[in-house]
């Protein structure tokens, strides 16, 4: 074993180490991106929630 091959060994390993990196940052971004459409669905079923009742309580009064 010379050092020629630890030094590239090293490189392939950096190279690895980028790759799972970037795919955690993709996971991570595609994570917060469900989690807002997780909130902006709330959002409008809370908004049309309260027009329904608006609707329900015109009809009577």
């Amino acid at each position: 074993m010379t050092w020629a091959f630890f030094f590239f060994l090293k490189i392939s390993l950096n190279h690895v180490d980028r790759n799972l990196q970037k795919k955690e940052k993709v996971k991570k971004r595609k994570n917060s991106i469900i989690k807002r459409d997780k909130l902006t669905e709330r959002a409008i079923r809370l908004v049309v929630a309260r027009f329904s009742l608006r609707k329900v309580f015109n009809f009577f009064y």
